[in-house]
């Protein structure tokens, strides 16, 4: 199990610097701790809690899961290409894309429905 937390740890932190890099090439002026997406909103952080009790709960309860290894690397693979699908999409957006959800019409912007709180 120790090596699936390593894994686990791996890919949570790589996400939450590459959302970092990834603000800080697309929106250099709006980058801040904030970027990191650590502390994003109550929802983020319930599911994140949720994510580690379910990771902890599994090795528990089911401990030689982590041991079929096609599934925990189908998991993986699902993880990286979602971590280059958002990552591409971010570069896309450019300097439409925001963290915060949108709820006003900016003027000017590139894409056709882009809002603003």
């Amino acid at each position: 199990m120790c090596k699936y937390l390593v894994v686990t740890c791996v890919l949570w932190h790589f996400f939450h610097f590459s959302e970092f890099i990834a603000i800080a090439i697309v929106q250099p002026r709006q980058v801040s701790t904030d970027s990191f997406v650590i502390n994003h909103s109550p929802q983020y952080t319930v599911a994140a809690i949720t994510s580690w009790v379910e990771f902890f709960t599994e090795g528990y309860l089911f401990p030689g899961m982590k041991q079929i290894y096609w599934l925990s690397n189908i998991g993986l693979t699902i993880c990286i290409f979602g971590e280059l699908l958002r990552k591409m999409a971010m570069f896309t957006a450019g300097s439409s894309f925001n963290h915060l959800v949108q709820c006003e019409k900016i003027q000017g912007s590139c894409f056709g429905n882009t809002w603003r709180i």
